[in-house]
């Protein structure tokens, strides 16, 4: 009768383990892809810098050119519409969550860069994040990085009259993106590196939650000032709002350094785990071995 019962014990404990294990690799999922993503992102974040400290002044100062040329359009543009924003811009935030390529208006001749990211966006208090910033907002971009929408000015240093959108997904189960951008306030600062300028600081100053089809004037133009607004749908997995984060350029061109992406630090606690549990499991096994040994040694 004993012996049954420590048969049945054993079972048991097996089967809770088992159970475990299957319970942790659901949670595990999301911090695991998550993670990847994260190195994936980081490294075409790396591969822009890269890029960057290559061009010599004469190819920085024909993407600037090209910037300048785009930006003084929308100028102009805005102009004819008394601010308001440019109705593709409106499309495009309607869009956003129907999985659509929602690429509109001109592209710009940034042929050098075409198919590449020309920046690169780093937000220290979201855990780190750092994204490819690219000029476009089709899908597979979205879906890797963050996208300038058609229609907005392109970001440039200590230029006034322009105003960026820029946009990401949230609620992604194997990415974060712009997930966490609802934890922002204001005077918070966010970093832009682009056109292979030096790192440019906004400060966020203003924070909004609009429909979709009520964003006319969501990116007007500030003749004194230079913005950028960082878009995400919400509430994340509802995607009936856009979340809206505004920034003005401040003084300043250093990235703070030292931050290490939350992914990296959800995925080194896991790992902890993970091995703390083989641990456990071997010291089981060993023990059952040893048991099996003095028993058969009686």
């Amino acid at each position: 009768m004993a012996k049954k019962k420590k048969k049945f014990m054993a079972g048991a404990s097996w089967s809770t383990w088992i159970l475990f294990i299957v319970g942790l690799s659901i949670f595990s999922y999301p911090i695991v892809t998550q993670a990847y993503e994260a190195t994936h992102q980081s490294g075409i974040a790396r591969s822009y810098e890269t890029t960057a400290a290559q061009m010599n002044a004469n190819e920085k100062a024909k993407l600037q050119a090209e910037a300048d040329k785009r930006n003084e359009e929308i100028k102009k543009k805005a102009q004819s519409t008394n601010g308001d924003t440019d109705p593709d811009v409106v499309k495009a935030m309607i869009e956003l969550n129907q999985k659509k390529d929602v690429e509109t208006g001109k592209n710009s001749s940034l042929t050098k860069i075409a198919g590449k990211p020309l920046g690169v966006l780093s937000i220290p208090e979201l855990g780190g994040l750092r994204l490819p910033i690219y000029n476009s907002v089709k899908e597979k971009v979205l879906r890797t990085g963050a996208g300038i929408v058609p229609g907005t000015s392109l970001p440039q240093a200590n230029k006034e009259g322009l105003h960026t959108a820029i946009m990401a997904h949230s609620g992604l189960p194997t990415s974060k993106l712009f997930t966490d951008l609802g934890k922002m306030k204001k005077g918070d600062k966010f970093y832009i590196e682009a056109l292979g300028s030096k790192t440019m600081t906004y400060e966020v100053v203003e924070i909004r939650v609009m429909k979709p089809d009520k964003m006319q004037n969501a990116f007007k133009l500030n003749p004194k000032e230079n913005l950028v607004t960082l878009v995400s749908c919400t509430p994340v997995g509802v995607n009936s709002h856009r979340l809206l984060v505004t920034g003005k350029q401040v003084p300043g061109d250093t990235l703070p350094t030292g931050t290490i992406r939350s992914e990296f630090l959800w995925f080194a606690g896991l790992m902890v785990v993970v091995a703390t549990i083989i641990g456990v499991l071997i010291r089981k096994i060993i023990r059952i071995k040893q048991a099996k040994m003095a028993l058969a040694g009686k």
